[in-house]
């Protein structure tokens, strides 16, 4: 499961920039949870509400097996630091995470 914690009306283009990196990395692989910026902290599990309280801004990308387990957190700041990074993270903790499904 993929987390993504936005605003879909931001108007800032790296805050857009990054959603779309982190929408490219996750890809087809995992099933796609729109969080909004307002109101969707409440609706998820709690190792989820903990993984987003990391970093300052959104978007934020968590992703989790269909349990819930392992949630770890992709923040802004992570990705605009280093991009290409990131998106191997993020697509190594895809592949783990459904290595430990199986």
């Amino acid at each position: 499961m993929a987390y993504l914690y936005t605003n879909t009306a931001m108007t800032c283009p790296l805050a857009a920039g990054v959603t779309e990196g982190f929408l490219e990395a996750v890809g087809k692989r995992c099933v796609l949870v729109y969080l909004p910026v307002k109101g969707g902290k409440s609706t998820v599990a709690a190792p989820v509400k903990e993984a987003l309280e990391k970093g300052k801004f959104y978007p934020k990308l968590v992703l989790t097996a269909s349990d819930g387990s392992g949630a770890q957190c992709f923040t802004y700041e992570a990705y605009q630091a280093d991009s290409k990074k990131a998106a191997r993270e993020i697509k190594r903790q895809i592949i783990a995470l459904a290595k430990k499904q199986s």
